[in-house]
């Protein structure tokens, strides 16, 4: 996925889910990607549960900005309602990205949805992205991510369906990438979500560096979350290629 996609669901910044969307190029252009990771890091929470896991995916960018693609993750986490497998998680996305390159500052907005093969569960959002970046000292963004109405409530963090519209949810993040000699990059975010209807809002934050090695890209990440889980923190080892 790109930048956004990585924020999005995992895939991306660092191979682990930590910041908003790379822009799109200016002409019209096919790209591919590929990450292999220890763990899958989603909004401070590993939707692979402790197992290895392989994600990729295809984008395609038009010349006056828009763009769509494709994302796909191997996951072991299933739905905490029904029980069903979702192995296998692939999102589908659509936007429109412009960076105002005499003022540093680019935008990013669009829709994706979640989906899970294998199961009958699916989710959809929409978010907003800006980003300003520093002369000398890196690129700052700021994200907005709304879950569409899906008919459930929370409990516990836990979403359970309803007969009427409730259960959606508001996630924030910012985000910091630093150019570090010999080509290494430092990263940053910290990320909140409120929850419809539970009073209980869970934070997370990841810190990570990496580096390009051998024409593929080498990241290392620390991520934890105060979510009420077994285990929140992490240590993600990832290889990606963009082709």
């Amino acid at each position: 996925m790109k930048k956004i996609v990585t924020t999005l669901t995992s895939g991306l910044l660092l191979g682990t889910g930590l910041v908003g969307l790379n822009a799109p190029a200016v002409a019209a252009d096919v790209s591919a990607n590929v990450t292999l990771a220890n763990h899958y890091i989603f909004r401070g929470r590993d939707r692979s549960e402790g197992a290895p896991a392989i994600q990729g995916g295809f984008d395609y960018a038009f010349e006056k900005g828009l763009y769509l693609g494709i994302w796909g993750s191997s996951a072991k986490t299933a739905d905490p309602v029904t029980g069903e497998n979702e192995s296998i998680e692939t999102n589908y996305y659509l936007g429109f990205s412009h960076a105002f390159t005499n003022y540093g500052v680019s935008i990013d907005v669009g829709v994706v949805q979640y989906d899970y093969p294998f199961a009958s569960s699916d989710s959809n959002e929409i978010y907003a992205v800006g980003s300003y970046l520093f002369d000398k000292y890196g690129e700052i963004s700021a994200s907005l991510w709304m879950e569409l109405d899906t008919a459930t409530t929370t409990v516990n963090g836990v979403e359970l369906p309803t007969t009427g519209n409730a259960g959606t949810f508001l996630y924030y993040n910012l985000g910091y990438e630093l150019p570090l000699p010999n080509k290494f990059e430092l990263s940053a975010s910290l990320g909140y979500q409120t929850y419809d209807g539970d009073p209980d809002p869970v934070t997370d934050y990841a810190l990570g560096i990496k580096r390009p090695l051998g024409g593929v890209d080498i990241a290392l990440s620390y991520s934890d979350s105060d979510a009420g889980v077994k285990k929140s923190d992490f240590i993600t080892l990832s290889v990606s290629k963009k082709i």
